[in-house]
C-alpha cells in the first residue's frame, strides 16, 4: 500500500523520536550521576 502522504508527517515522527530519543539520553546520563 502507497501512502500519499506528505512528507512533513514522517519527518515529525522522526523529529519527535529523536527529541524524545535526547531526552532518554539526558536523563538517563543524569541518573547516572
Amino acid at each position: 500500500v502507497k501512502e500519499k502522504h506528505n512528507p512533513r508527517r514522517k519527518y515529525c515522527l522522526i523529529s519527535g523520536l529523536a527529541i524524545i530519543f535526547s531526552l532518554w539520553i539526558i536523563i538517563g546520563n543524569g541518573a547516572k550521576v
